[in-house]
């Protein structure tokens, strides 16, 4: 099985890699900026402008999610979190929604959960389709979400990976996989899986 220290190193590897774009993107627009001075539209300059926003919410994305949760934690507001998980939209391709609670606080273990889901959803989405997010009302209940997509699938091994301890985990553009099952089993919680024509849908309960 995998070892914490394995899945800190497929950890700085997926955040290298999703920050990669972005970063890039930045990059390469600001050489332009430089090349042509004065005369560089403002096109340029909003792209730089959006660019810079989308990777600074991914980080702050990924720090909450795959940060270390401590006991005096206040958790996060949910509107602030919800704006966070916006991060895993991609524009004209992946669409997202949410449901059940808009406003309060959201303690930190579930946060981690409910991120966590969301970027599974993503994963077995494929390139395109819709996510939803639902946050339950109630503190007896946990986080659902749903994938809907023409190629929306998942995999055996990826599956395992989410309902069985002993399931190894090694890819690191699926490491959510391995850390949603570990988060789950901090709250006490497991993960079902409904699966259905061109729809995969993720439900958290308590054990």
């Amino acid at each position: 099985m995998t070892s914490d220290m394995g899945y800190a190193s497929l950890l700085a590897t997926r955040l290298c890699h999703d920050l990669a774009s972005p970063i890039g993107a930045i990059s390469n627009t600001a050489d332009l900026m430089k090349e042509f001075g004065d005369q560089q539209s403002m096109e340029d300059v909003d792209m730089v402008a959006r660019t810079a926003a989308r990777a600074s919410q991914m980080l702050q994305f990924y720090r909450l999610v795959f940060g270390r949760s401590m006991a005096d934690d206040p958790g996060i507001d949910i509107a602030r979190f919800l704006d966070l998980c916006r991060s895993q939209e991609v524009p004209k391709r992946i669409g997202l929604t949410f449901g059940g609670l808009d406003s309060g606080a959201l303690p930190r273990p579930m946060a981690q959960v409910a991120g966590l889901m969301l970027m599974v959803g993503r994963s077995v989405l494929g390139l395109r389709g819709e996510l939803r997010l639902m946050l339950p009302a109630s503190a007896a209940d946990l986080p659902q979400v749903a994938a809907k997509g023409e190629k929306v699938a998942l995999p055996e091994g990826l599956h395992k990976v989410l309902t069985e301890d002993g399931a190894e985990m090694t890819d690191p553009a699926k490491l959510e996989f391995a850390l949603l099952r570990l988060a789950l089993r901090a709250v006490s919680a497991q993960l079902s899986v409904t699966q259905g024509p061109q729809h995969i849908s993720l439900s958290a309960t308590y054990i």
